[in-house]
């Protein structure tokens, strides 16, 4: 058996990759004598074989070679594209993160602690209720997030924060899918976690500039109504409604400043109008979008007299 590894080595046959061709032909023999033995050899033509030798009861040898040229490069392809999707993981602003069949979280990308700050290694093997955010999120919600985990059901945009280790929140969103083998047995979850925070952020302070918004036009006496670039209305304050009492209950947004014109013309709450109800709405729809900036003074049936200002908007 020595003697045909070293024509093999002399015929230039076998790759040694660095290792000594006495250590080689050692290690050949040893695992040969032993019986047991199982390795694997790269050919110089590129060539991969699995070489196992076996002692039989009487004492023979048998030696068996196999070609698995094939099951070496799938094995490469496989890993050169898990390495691809390794990589992808590691730069999207995603992260990945997975659990096993008890719902205990197994694995997270890297990404998640350069998101949160959190170690993985104080996550893995936790249940969610042991994930420490209970508290910072409504109950009704964390319970159906629970259920749903209980269930198998998959799972969109579970949005909790996480406190950081410097004291700072980051808000997360999470979403999941269920996994089963074959067989339909159980077998974990598989999903991504978004970073949110800058947009939790940018709503919170949308939220509080549209309450003072309607906080400062709540406060004056005067009408006013704000309608978008379609004349639909986006807005307005009780006492633009209080100047329209009739109509005011159906006063909602969305509604044109057409639909609220014809409305008070139907029901002949606008004196000037009548008789040339459909003069009087061309005219007024032209005033209404092409403002002037003067003043346009209404006399109403019930004795009221209004004086509308208007001005489009950049």
């Amino acid at each position: 058996f020595e003697s045909i590894v070293r024509q093999a080595l002399e015929r230039g046959v076998v790759r040694l990759n660095g290792v000594g061709v006495d250590d080689y032909i050692r290690d050949c023999v040893a695992s040969h004598m032993q019986g047991n033995g199982e390795a694997e050899h790269q050919l110089y033509d590129g060539r991969w074989i699995r070489a196992t030798d076996m002692r039989t009861h009487d004492g023979y040898f048998i030696s068996r070679r196999v070609d698995i040229s094939h099951e070496k490069q799938a094995q490469h392809d496989l890993e050169k594209s898990e390495n691809r999707l390794l990589s992808f993981a590691n730069s999207a602003s995603d992260y990945f993160w997975e659990m096993d069949h008890e719902l205990r979280f197994s694995y997270f990308s890297e990404r998640f602690t350069k998101v949160t700050g959190v170690p993985v290694e104080e996550l893995l093997g936790k249940r969610r209720d042991e994930s420490g955010i209970e508290d910072a999120i409504d109950p009704n919600l964390y319970r159906q997030h629970l259920e749903d985990l209980k269930m198998h059901r998959p799972f969109r945009s579970f949005v909790h924060p996480r406190t950081k280790p410097d004291g700072g929140l980051v808000w997360l969103s999470i979403s999941g899918l269920p996994v089963f083998d074959s067989l339909g047995t159980f077998r974990g979850y598989r999903g991504t976690g978004q970073d949110i925070t800058e947009s939790v952020n940018a709503s919170e302070i949308l939220t509080r500039e549209r309450n003072m918004f309607t906080g400062a036009m709540e406060s004056t006496s005067d009408g006013f109504a704000l309608f978008d670039a379609e004349d639909r209305l986006v807005f307005c304050n009780s006492s633009f409604k209080k100047l329209n009492p009739d109509m005011a209950p159906n006063i909602m947004p969305g509604m044109t400043f057409e639909d609220m014109l014809r409305d008070n013309i139907s029901n002949g709450r606008i004196v000037e109008a009548l008789g040339r109800e459909e003069e009087y709405v061309r005219n007024r729809l032209e005033q209404h979008r092409n403002p002037s900036g003067e003043g346009i003074v209404t006399a109403r049936q019930d004795g009221t007299w209004l004086l509308f200002r208007e001005q489009r908007m950049p």
